[in-house]
């Protein structure tokens, strides 16, 4: 069996999200997640939709702001503090490419 070492690039990956909310009153779900989106490199760009601003990110950073944005959208109520009672996700669409 042959194994094939593969060299870890860094920085070789364009992420966009797009997520809805319903009852996020005063956006208080999106504006919680945006600092966390950006410390990777990924920017709001139009209405619910995240973009990596050049097409490379980190991708060891992307999952692990990722997984912070996961666990809001699973329960904002818990998460954020100024989500309203019925705060919840609608949808969540993550689109992750090479970059090459």
């Amino acid at each position: 069996m042959t194994v094939k070492i593969v060299k870890k690039v860094l920085g070789n990956w364009r992420v966009i999200v797009r997520f809805s909310l319903d009852y996020d009153k005063n956006s208080a779900v999106r504006n919680y997640m945006a600092p966390i989106l950006e410390s990777c490199g990924i920017k709001r760009r139009r209405t619910g939709t995240w973009e990596s601003r050049t097409p490379h990110v980190d991708p060891h950073d992307a999952a692990t702001q990722l997984s912070k944005v996961f666990r809001t959208l699973a329960d904002p109520k818990s998460k954020v503090g100024a989500a309203g009672p019925h705060a919840e996700l609608d949808h969540i669409w993550i689109y992750i490419d090479r970059v090459r």
